[in-house]
């Protein structure tokens, strides 16, 4: 089960333009891993001051648009070519 499972669903390295499903929810959950972090050191680093928690909200939600943004775009410009 696990080698067919293994040959049917294969991650490409030099290849992450979301072709398959699989490929693009590693990559979104990579980037909503790495938003969160920069969220939260946003927030370490305002820890005494007053900082906005929409902001923080924000960081974490940009940072997963503008992945689905250059996927599309990376799509579109191979198609293009």
């Amino acid at each position: 089960m696990m080698v067919w499972l293994a040959q049917t669903i294969t991650l490409d390295p030099r290849s992450f333009s979301g072709a398959h499903p699989l490929t693009a929810a590693f990559i979104m959950l990579g980037t909503l891993a790495l938003s969160i972090l920069v969220a939260s050191v946003y927030k370490w680093t305002h820890r005494g001051l007053s900082y906005s928690q929409a902001f923080q909200f924000s960081l974490a939600m940009l940072g997963m648009l503008v992945t689905q943004g250059m996927t599309r775009l990376e799509k579109a410009l191979l198609k293009w070519q």
